[in-house]
């Protein structure tokens, strides 16, 4: 887990609903998947799973890949990540920068073949982290979940009402929201999902056939779901960036959009998972 916590900040009241950001884009290597990569290599090292001179791997187009070259050199393992044709320019620059090997595969169905064949070829020098249904990602989500309640109960006071996220894997939003209504079964679960395509960021729909492929999301702890357009997520991380001075990415406008968007039903404390930072989308760093 980080050595320090990430700050937890109110951003403002929209009608009777206050919203309030957790910054996990000041993660080192800049995104909440920080948390799930240290998780998982510290339980695969103490299991015995993970050992000196195995080199990782995994497919990702997206944070996970950074984090994981991020956190390997911290280590001292070699990494190699697969990424499909989702990856952008600067995800791919920052995984590099990182040390890794990056190997492209023209989807994310043929990266996965890719290493089911190299860890049959060579299963003891590979460790396959398995994002998607490695339960260490869980538990580190949940540890944040309750990170958050320590830190709105010694700031703020009072309870959470409310919590909002966008999903890709499914194991932020679950793991937080498990931890949120242990405390208080009564705080609403809004997962914010796609309206139309998102070109640029990770936010994607969990269709009832694709759930059986994310073993870390559970529907059960959703009440309701928000959507949202591209083009209103990355207005809403430009305001995010221009009028409250936080810089993070388009799940994290999305979340925000998908607030602001309630606020005439929904009252209370409102908490968002900013999940990364606006460096890695140039959509949101070029000039407009």
């Amino acid at each position: 887990m980080p050595d320090k916590t990430t700050p937890l900040v109110r951003i403002d009241t929209f009608g009777k609903l206050t919203v309030y950001g957790k910054l996990e884009n000041l993660n080192p290597s800049g995104s909440v998947k920080y948390r799930t990569v240290t998780r998982m290599l510290s339980d695969a090292i103490r299991s015995g799973e993970l050992r000196e001179g195995m080199r990782l791997i995994e497919v990702t187009s997206g944070n996970t890949g950074i984090a994981l070259a991020f956190r390997g050199r911290e280590l001292g393992y070699p990494v190699t990540i697969v990424t499909s044709q989702l990856a952008t320019d600067e995800t791919k620059r920052m995984i590099r920068g990182y040390g890794a090997e990056i190997i492209e595969s023209d989807s994310y169905q043929g990266g996965m073949r890719l290493i089911e064949r190299r860890m049959r070829e060579e299963p003891k020098s590979w460790y396959w982290t398995r994002q998607t249904t490695n339960p260490s990602s869980l538990q580190a989500n949940m540890e944040l979940g309750r990170e958050i309640l320590g830190q709105f109960g010694a700031q703020f006071g009072g309870r959470i009402d409310a919590y909002m996220g966008s999903t890709s894997g499914g194991s932020t939003l679950t793991g937080v929201a498990r931890a949120l209504k242990e405390a208080n079964p009564m705080t609403r679960v809004y997962r914010v999902a796609p309206k139309g395509e998102f070109k640029n960021a990770g936010v994607e729909d969990i269709t009832d056939e694709y759930i059986p492929l994310l073993p870390l999301f559970d529907k059960h702890v959703v009440d309701e779901v928000v959507r949202v357009g591209e083009d209103e997520a990355i207005a809403a991380a430009r305001e995010l960036a221009e009028k409250y001075k936080i810089a993070v990415g388009i799940s994290a406008g999305a979340d925000f959009a998908a607030a602001k968007s309630v606020a005439g039903s929904v009252s209370g404390n409102c908490v968002l998972v900013f999940p990364d930072s606006a460096d890695r989308y140039s959509v949101l760093t070029e000039k407009q």
